[in-house]
């Protein structure tokens, strides 16, 4: 009676075994950090809406007018949203130290208005959160904030750049930093919010990246069409 493997027959178990943790590793790998991101974004949409709101529910939305090109507005309105309703551990006004350099677009390319890790724009108002948020302020207006952002408003805004998971890579806007707009009569939304879902579809993942939260959360919350 034959009482255990043999030598050969324990080896061919361990080589299938290797064989099916090969092909499925992976995928369990990349499921996981889909989810994480998918909570990552959807737990700053929150915290970014729950600041807001509690300030414009005693104050009104016009609280602080915000102007293209105007550090003073950008800085006020940070201060009056957020000071006081995010845990913020650093902060930086058109300085270097809380954004990452090279970030770039889902596309491969550089985004034109990059300036390292001062930022992303003209008037760049950076802060970092304790659970590790890398957020970018900058004022725009009310036509930018349309064409390029995709949100219809009449009046000047901001872009609200996050990058979810601070100083780890990718740095690419689509993949670990999402892209919202602030403006008074629309108060916070992911870019692209007003584009098309043919639009949206050619912006990711084959474009800029820049409108992908807003494919995301039209997709049900789901990263299973974008080039994760």
């Amino acid at each position: 009676m034959k009482k255990g493997f043999t030598l050969a027959e324990v080896l061919i178990t361990l080589g299938i075994i290797g064989v099916i943790a090969a092909m499925t590793i992976p995928t369990v790998i990349n499921s996981y950090k889909k989810q994480e991101t998918l909570g990552r974004v959807k737990k700053v949409y929150s915290l970014l809406s729950q600041a807001i709101q509690r300030t414009v529910m005693t104050d009104g939305w016009n609280i602080v007018p915000l102007k293209d090109s105007d550090n003073a507005s950008i800085e006020n309105w940070y201060q009056k949203m957020f000071g006081d309703n995010l845990k913020v551990v650093k902060y930086c006004l058109e300085e270097a130290g809380c954004w990452n350099s090279g970030t770039l677009f889902l596309n491969g390319t550089t985004p034109d208005n990059d300036r390292g890790n001062v930022g992303m724009g003209g008037n760049c108002l950076t802060f970092v959160t304790a659970d590790g948020y890398f957020i970018l302020l900058d004022a725009w207006g009310a036509e930018s904030i349309n064409d390029r952002f995709g949100v219809s408003t009449a009046y000047d805004g901001l872009s609200i750049y996050v990058d979810i998971n601070g100083e780890k890579k990718p740095n690419v806007i689509g993949k670990d930093v999402f892209v919202f707009t602030y403006t008074m009569e629309r108060g916070l939304l992911p870019a692209g919010r007003d584009r098309a879902i043919s639009t949206l579809k050619e912006n990711c993942p084959s474009g800029n990246g820049m409108w992908c939260l807003e494919r995301i959360i039209r997709d049900g919350w789901s990263l299973d069409n974008i080039n994760f």
